[in-house]
């Protein structure tokens, strides 16, 4: 059996890797391609409280190794992408990034001169962006479906479910089991981080519990896996033209047709960098 480490050296993918109950802590870690700020962000006290996703535990469904297939599907096709799109691959990353405010609370829209396959086409939503470095979760990578009941089972929490399905998505290369939601302000937590006035990022558990009971925000994704920057990575990336930046759209973060999430983003090019 391949397991999801090795898919990840094979592949580029980043992150760390469950190879034994999720009680028991035991990982394999798998090095970043590049540095980022994300475990620094996420060690903030709010952001203390996280779960981790053991996908052993979905019978019939997201064992390890058919979630190691469906990630390394996902990048092999956006390994095609990117090298079908890609032009002269941009110049040389300047060495004295340029300032820019924050893009907390925005898009991040891969363009076609994006280089790096495991973000071709990859529509991201900026939730943390400062002089350290930047954290987003990619919003258009849809793994599948499961029941409530196998979402707090995978995360090894106990509370009440109701009958129904959560789609679960790629959120991005860096620690694929760490547990993400994002959603909308009509409910939010003590841990809940609020990005902006109408999106927040909670990793408590309290916010899986509610939407196994069929409760919680109205609009939500949940992920797993971020996307992180080091200080001055993301500007320079933007600076290549890997990247646009476009407005935060919630209909578009929030829908439900992960294909077409790129082409809506893509084609309104509204900021000029």
């Amino acid at each position: 059996m391949i397991g999801l480490s090795t898919v990840a050296r094979r592949h580029g993918l980043a992150g760390t890797f469950y190879t034994g109950p999720a009680a028991t802590g035991a990982t394999t870690r798998v090095t970043p391609l590049n540095k980022h700020s994300g475990d620094d962000f996420l060690a903030r006290p709010r952001e203390r409280q996280t779960v981790y996703f053991d996908w052993r535990r979905i019978p019939g469904f997201l064992t390890s190794r058919r979630l190691a297939l469906a990630v390394a599907f996902l990048v092999m096709i956006a390994g095609v992408a990117a090298v079908a799109s890609r032009g002269d691959g941009g110049g040389a990353i300047p060495e004295t990034p340029p300032e820019t405010a924050s893009l907390a609370g925005q898009l991040l829209v891969a363009t076609e001169r994006m280089t790096d396959p495991r973000f071709a086409h990859a529509v991201i939503y900026l939730a943390r962006h400062d002089a350290s470095g930047a954290l987003g979760l990619i919003v258009n990578r849809a793994i599948g479906d499961i029941s409530r009941a196998a979402l707090l089972d995978g995360l090894d929490l106990k509370g009440a479910t109701t009958e129904g399905t959560i789609r679960v998505r790629y959120g991005g290369p860096v620690a694929i089991n760490r547990g993400f939601a994002l959603h909308t302000l009509d409910w939010a937590s003590a841990e809940t981080l609020r990005v902006d006035d109408r999106v927040g990022l909670t990793t408590a558990p309290v916010i899986f519990r509610a939407l196994a009971r069929g409760e919680g925000p109205k609009k939500s994704l949940v992920l797993f896996g971020y996307a992180g920057w080091g200080a001055g990575q993301l500007e320079s990336e933007i600076a290549r033209g890997g990247w646009i930046i476009e407005p935060a759209d919630l209909d578009l973060i929030f829908g439900a047709d992960d294909g077409r999430k790129w082409d809506r983003a893509i084609a309104k090019r509204s900021i000029a960098l």
